[in-house]
């Protein structure tokens, strides 16, 4: 019965020692309304991963590291996307939040004639947190899933000046 116990005891130290899924990434609030959804998308997001599924097939990962495209998008306030790679302004779009039938929030996008959205965004089900924000692209059983970290605005540190001794 000992030689049972020990390697029990064990195992179930280990077990409630190890950290839970929810105290390694907790829930952040997210927006349940426009206006909350536009302040929290104000500011950098960081692009991390585009997931294409399509009933039937593999799902296909993009990241920036698979792609060697770093994609930043700023909101703004006006409703507008500005969509940057590897650091140089490539498009903008006007966005909008709904919320069709008081279901979920969508986010929808507008361009010039002939610009495409598609190429660094989706437009769908829209679900923002503080740091996340993710797209469901999806259509007729195919879609994108697109998924972005928001940056952290950069601290300036002023200079403390020396004062020059006489």
């Amino acid at each position: 019965m000992k030689n049972l116990l020990l390697p029990f005891l064990f195992l179930m130290a280990t077990i409630i020692s190890l950290p839970t899924q929810a105290q390694e990434q907790p829930n952040e609030p997210t927006a349940q309304t426009e206006t909350e959804a536009i302040k929290m998308l104000n500011g950098t997001w960081e692009w991390k991963q585009t997931r294409f599924a399509s009933r039937g097939v593999q799902p296909t990962v993009k990241t920036p590291e698979s792609t060697g495209r770093k994609i930043t998008v700023t909101f703004k306030p006006d409703n507008i996307a500005s969509v940057f790679e590897n650091g140089k302004l490539v498009t903008t779009f006007q966005y909008s939040i709904t919320r069709p039938m008081n279901e979920y929030l969508m986010i929808s996008f507008k361009g010039n004639e002939g610009q495409s959205v598609r190429e660094y965004l989706e437009e769908g089900p829209l679900t923002v947190s503080a740091n996340t924000l993710h797209i469901a692209g999806g259509y007729n059983d195919a879609g994108s899933n697109i998924t972005f970290k928001k940056l952290q605005p950069a601290k300036t540190t002023k200079k403390a000046k020396k004062k020059k001794k006489k």
